[in-house]
């Protein structure tokens, strides 16, 4: 299936690399669902490998002589910036003696959940997006456009910020939708676009409820 990224999405690069890293996760379990041999398309899984090399996300070290074991998903939460961009430099490069290296650890989402984490480690402090500033008392500035789906879903924010009880390092931030619903919404599943002044939600997989009553949790 074809998974839907704007043209200003892919336009920034750390949007881009989040962007494809939740469609391959995507992409992978509805693959996995319908029992195919074949992973994410090729087309996802080049444009994944060129962002990470926009991102500055490979960098020249004796990766062959590195003797780290082996990066599995459950490790990734735990890595320092070094230790992260070092799996992922040796994961790339190893693909150009062993084909099939860097599709298979997209595939089974370790590559994935290294990127986004790459981006925590350098683009948040605290798990906050450093460019999307915050008010003296916490808060972020109430009506800045939240876009979902294809662009025809928008919601404003409407103030409130809260640590996410859920994914152990995010934000939340009550979004006012249309028709009168609400949601507190994981900064692990959304990109703040400064240069648009605009939240964008990057994660729709199928297990992501966008609309529910916030729950209480701890507010910044």
């Amino acid at each position: 299936m074809v998974h839907y990224i704007p043209d200003y999405v892919m336009n920034d690069r750390w949007a881009r690399l989040r962007a494809l890293s939740f469609a391959i996760d995507f992409e992978a379990a509805i693959d996995e669902r319908l029992k195919r041999r074949e992973g994410p398309t090729d087309g996802l899984l080049f444009r994944f490998h060129m962002a990470i090399g926009a991102a500055g996300l490979v960098r020249p070290f004796p990766w062959t002589q590195w003797e780290a074991p082996m990066l599995t998903k459950a490790m990734v939460q735990n890595l320092n910036d070094e230790m992260a961009w070092k799996h992922m430099t040796r994961i790339v490069r190893a693909d150009r003696f062993n084909e099939g290296v860097f599709d298979a650890y997209a595939r089974s989402g370790v590559l994935t959940e290294l990127a986004r984490h790459l981006h925590e480690l350098r683009q948040t402090e605290n798990g906050w997006p450093t460019d999307f500033p915050v008010n003296p008392d916490g808060s972020v500035e109430a009506g800045v456009t939240v876009v979902a789906g294809l662009g025809r879903l928008r919601g404003v924010t409407n103030g409130p910020r809260y640590r996410c009880p859920e994914c152990g390092g995010g934000w939340s931030i009550e979004v006012n939708w249309p028709g009168g619903r609400t949601s507190r919404t994981c900064s692990r599943d959304w990109h703040f676009l400064a240069d648009r002044q605009e939240v964008r939600m990057l994660n729709l997989a199928p297990n992501r409820t966008l609309f529910r009553t916030p729950v209480p949790s701890v507010r910044s």
